[in-house]
């Protein structure tokens, strides 16, 4: 895979993203576009729009989740007595 630091992906795909949209290597690598050790381009970071955020945050932890009440209590144990 080629390996192209920040500024020489944006020039060769005529772009201006910023570095958050990218995982960048830590260590210095040759970069092939300018020929440079710089820090490279690992991967695009993957990204949701919100809403898909916000289900994907609402399905794991919001109001769609079972009660955790222990079975026996409550309402249950109300209609045994019956």
């Amino acid at each position: 895979m080629a390996e192209f630091c920040l500024d020489c992906w944006n020039r060769i795909n005529k772009t201006n993203d910023p570095p958050r949209k990218y995982v960048i290597s830590k260590e210095p690598e040759l970069c092939e576009g300018c020929g440079t050790y710089k820090a490279v381009i690992l991967f695009r970071r993957r990204s949701y729009p919100l809403y898909v955020a916000l289900w994907k945050w609402r399905s794991l932890f919001g109001r769609n989740q079972p009660c955790s009440t222990p079975a026996g209590t409550g309402r249950q144990m109300e209609e045994e007595e019956k």
